[in-house]
């Protein structure tokens, strides 16, 4: 009988054991998902700030015009307001695809797309975004590229985050885009000359989780990188990167 308590209390003891194991690594995990939900936050009110700051000098900008009648303009300026103020929309919308993705109940909604104006319309949207910094956005798409078949909420989502990304993460020289066709896909290419990332991180910038790297300019950028990289894949693309020694 004493040999079985001994054995009982020892089983007892395993089974606190394994219990507490497993509370230990459940408090990391949630641990890990309070810090994830902290940088969502802080990523998303900054992503927010930017283009309100746009708004604002667009905002400021359309006083003056209506003070001096030039109608034109105005009506320009307006046209941008309208289009980053969805974009704004959008990015709340973001913390809505996000958890669509990671249960895989976003959808989308293709229809044949010109991928040259979706293009025109996320660059004038980006232009207010460039702010002081000696950036050029150098649009070398071909008129004649066959139309796409896209959700074009969700394109023009991918194409401005891509090229936001970019502009964050640079602060002079050229962003180039361009384009070809092949095997029935269009590949859209954004090409800039400061960044440099190592192929040890070239993976991680589009992993939410990560540990973020202070050293690379495209910290912080995991977030919005990952939305983009799984609708791209939900449209039946992919999204690679690409470092080279450009001395």
């Amino acid at each position: 009988t004493l040999d079985k308590m001994v054995r009982n209390l020892i089983q007892a003891r395993c089974k606190i054991t394994e219990n507490a194991r497993e509370l230990e690594e459940s408090n990391r995990k949630l641990q890990e998902m309070d810090q994830l939900k902290n940088e969502f936050l802080a990523n998303t009110s900054h992503e927010l700030r930017t283009p309100l700051h746009g708004v604002i000098g667009i905002a400021r900008s359309l006083k003056e015009y209506l003070a001096s009648h030039q109608l034109i303009e105005v009506q320009s300026n307006l046209t941008m307001i309208v289009n980053i103020s969805k974009h704004l929309s959008r990015l709340v919308d973001d913390i809505l695809d996000f958890s669509k993705l990671k249960h895989g109940t976003l959808r989308i909604h293709p229809q044949p797309l010109d991928i040259n104006q979706v293009f025109k319309v996320v660059i004038q949207i980006s232009q207010p975004l460039i702010s002081d910094k000696k950036l050029q956005i150098e649009n070398g798409l071909h008129n004649d590229l066959p139309f796409v078949l896209a959700d074009e909420n969700r394109l023009q989502q991918i194409l401005f985050n891509l090229v936001d990304s970019a502009l964050k993460n640079n602060h002079s020289g050229v962003i180039d885009i361009s384009a070809k066709t092949a095997d029935e896909m269009v590949s859209v290419t954004i090409t800039d000359i400061d960044v440099k990332i190592t192929n040890a991180h070239q993976q991680q910038i589009f992993d939410p989780a990560a540990p973020q790297v202070e050293t690379t300019p495209w910290t912080h950028s995991g977030l919005w990188l990952y939305i983009t990289k799984n609708l791209i894949e939900l449209h039946g693309g992919s999204l690679t990167v690409e470092s080279f020694d450009h001395s």
